[in-house]
């Protein structure tokens, strides 16, 4: 039986595992976790009019934890926005706690 040419993995971090142990010529991963590879390179990317923009959503539940406020009110905060900035993310603006963030393949 011939094997398939395609791998399929549970997530994009198998994926990305994959090409990174030489076992897969190029895989489709997010650009985000693609730069902190060091043994891949990024060869192209899906145009961003080709699909809906990635967005990670963050909201308080009724009932959580009270640090959850703090935490997402730091999501907001400029250290914050600097780290995701650093690892590829774009900002967006949301209310009420400033930023969301999102990225695009």
């Amino acid at each position: 039986m011939a094997s398939s040419p395609v791998v399929d993995t549970q997530d994009v971090h198998g994926a990305l595992a994959f090409v990174e142990r030489g076992e897969c010529a190029a895989g489709i991963v997010y650009e985000t976790d693609a730069k902190i590879s060091t043994k891949t390179e990024i060869i192209a990317t899906f145009p961003e009019e080709t699909h809906d923009a990635i967005v990670y959503p963050v909201a308080l539940v009724t009932g959580g934890h009270p640090e959850g406020k703090d935490f997402l009110e730091y999501l907001g905060s400029p250290k914050a926005q600097a780290i995701f900035v650093k690892y590829g993310f774009n900002l967006i603006k949301r209310w009420p706690f400033g930023t969301a963030t999102t990225h695009h393949c």
